[in-house]
């Protein structure tokens, strides 16, 4: 799946340590998030507010900084749903998985205004 929008910011690289299950041994996890403005217009002209979190992990984190801010791109992503059981309830959620990103429109020049 695609999504295509401006890039409004893009986080620091996180690594984490945790235990891995199988072997107990310490595995290093790395991330990265963009934050992708993929806001639109309604039929009535009002701005409709879409800033999409996605996740990139691993060698896919690698490179993000060479697209600037502002700059409207395709990312290729995965959603990743998840639940929690917390408190007697549960909770329910998905991280967007992001894997590749490409100018939208590679010849044109670039705007940073966001896209309504």
């Amino acid at each position: 799946m695609e999504l295509q929008g401006n890039i409004l910011e893009l986080l620091d690289l996180e690594t984490r340590t945790f235990k891995s299950p199988n072997t107990g041994e310490d595995v290093e996890y790395t991330s990265r998030v963009l934050l992708l403005d993929c806001s639109t217009y309604n039929r009535f002209g009002d701005p409709i507010e879409n800033i999409v979190p996605i996740t990139f992990t691993g060698r896919y984190a690698e490179g993000l900084e060479a697209f600037p801010k502002g700059s409207e791109v395709k990312v290729t992503v995965t959603p990743k749903g998840w639940c929690v059981d917390r408190d007697g309830g549960k909770r329910y959620g998905v991280t967007m998985r992001g894997f590749n990103v490409s100018l939208a429109n590679p010849t044109a020049q670039q705007n940073n205004a966001p896209r309504y």
